[in-house]
């Protein structure tokens, strides 16, 4: 009987050393799913860094940080966050919004200069390629931004809060 117990112990420990980086990971997940869908105007089958549906790219940054404030006030509410905290995760917010906007306009002119050496008579592989280069350097340090403001958020909150953040992510992202 002590085998058994010890071995249905076993997979109880091993779950919970698993439980804390799946909440982290929820967490990121869904804290960066508003930052991104707040911040880009994405609404549904919308496409890209700026808005949806034939507004592609359109959104100013005042109405993405509009989009954010509402999405973060939204998700703090259901948390039951302090003002101390609304105000601690806003300005965190605002941080990364504001590192990340240039990256945006950034990446909307490689795009358009990307269109622009497709429709030449003769296509250029080697600037195509160095345009590539250049964008995958600048997702990447968008990424490493917007992880770094997410992380930074969600030290503000509690370790209840994060999980009550992470389920309701999960209700509402799948």
């Amino acid at each position: 009987m002590n085998a058994q117990d010890d071995s249905n112990s076993k997979p109880a420990k091993r779950a919970s050393r698993w439980r804390r980086p799946m909440l982290i990971g929820a967490l990121a997940t869904g804290l960066g799913g508003a930052f991104l869908l707040g911040a880009c105007g994405h609404h549904g089958a919308g496409h890209g860094w700026g808005g949806g549906h034939g507004r592609h790219h359109a959104q100013d940054p005042q109405a993405m940080a509009e989009r954010v404030d509402f999405a973060a006030d939204w998700a703090l509410n259901k948390v039951n966050a302090t003002d101390a905290q609304r105000q601690q995760v806003k300005s965190v917010i605002k941080s990364t919004l504001s590192d990340l906007l240039p990256m945006r306009d950034q990446h909307q002119a490689a795009r358009r200069a990307m269109m622009d050496l497709l429709a030449q008579p003769a296509i250029d592989r080697q600037k195509l390629e160095e345009l590539r280069r250049v964008e995958l350097q600048r997702a990447e340090a968008a990424s490493q931004r917007l992880v770094q403001g997410i992380a930074d958020a969600a030290e503000v909150l509690t370790p209840q809060q994060r999980t009550e953040l992470a389920k309701l992510m999960q209700r509402h992202r799948g």
